[in-house]
């Protein structure tokens, strides 16, 4: 019988002490869940919506052109001189999907002066030529370099490449036309804001002719014009 009672008592005192120890523990244990667990939440607050990147961006560019003729041909024949270097201002819009991209863009090269030795009874001829230029460009990022993103790239399409003033030839006209343009660039674009990048970069491109008529109807042709251009700009993500 004493035993019995001994084993009663036993068995009690250890219902209570997991039972003390219970409770201390769930003050514990909330506390840690309270800390770093998060209990699961359902219904349609809980839902979270992903952040949406259309992918499809804007962009502005400014950059000084380094210009070359390759030739002046006129009737009688010339020599040509040279272009004078000038400014280009552009836009366009364009797709960004992981490590590529593509735009088309529009661009404006601001009148520069031309010049060349003429031969027979014209002794010089000086102009001035703007250019208006559209391209189809492509391009691959090269990978994150500390927030650094160099990038090479290629572009085709047409330019119109405008002779606005001929001095020293009697009767001058201009020619509207349309000559195939090109361009290769490389570069690096920097983020500037979660939706701003800075772009800083290199281009060549070659634009093409620009024609004239004379009074005599003699074909005046700044022919080769190219340029070296430094441009900088802004490229803005569109959600």
């Amino acid at each position: 019988m004493l035993s019995a009672r001994l084993g009663s008592f036993q068995y009690g005192v250890a219902v209570a002490a997991m039972a003390l120890a219970a409770g201390f523990c769930t003050p514990a244990m909330a506390a840690d869940m309270g800390r770093g667990y998060v209990m699961p939440k359902y219904g349609p607050q809980s839902m979270q919506v992903a952040e949406f990147a259309s992918g499809w961006y804007l962009r502005g560019d400014i950059g000084y052109r380094y210009n070359k003729m390759s030739d002046l041909v006129t009737q009688p024949m010339a020599v040509a001189r040279g272009i004078k270097d000038h400014v280009a201002v552009g836009g366009g819009v364009g797709y960004k999907y992981e490590w590529l991209r593509a735009d088309v863009t529009l661009d404006y090269g601001l009148r520069t002066s031309v010049s060349g030795d003429g031969g027979g009874v014209v002794g010089r001829y000086d102009g001035k030529i703007d250019s208006l230029t559209a391209l189809f460009n492509g391009y691959v990022d090269l990978g994150d370099w500390g927030g650094l993103t160099p990038y090479i790239g290629a572009g085709i399409g047409v330019s119109r490449d405008n002779v606005s003033e001929l001095n020293g030839v009697a009767g001058w006209r201009r020619i509207e036309r349309w000559d195939l343009a090109w361009a290769a660039m490389a570069g690096a674009s920097i983020q500037i804001m979660p939706q701003l990048s800075l772009d800083v970069g290199y281009r060549y491109l070659r634009l093409g002719d620009a024609l004239a008529d004379d009074a005599a109807g003699n074909r005046i042709r700044f022919k080769g014009l190219t340029s070296q251009e430094v441009r900088v700009g802004l490229r803005f993500m569109i959600d």
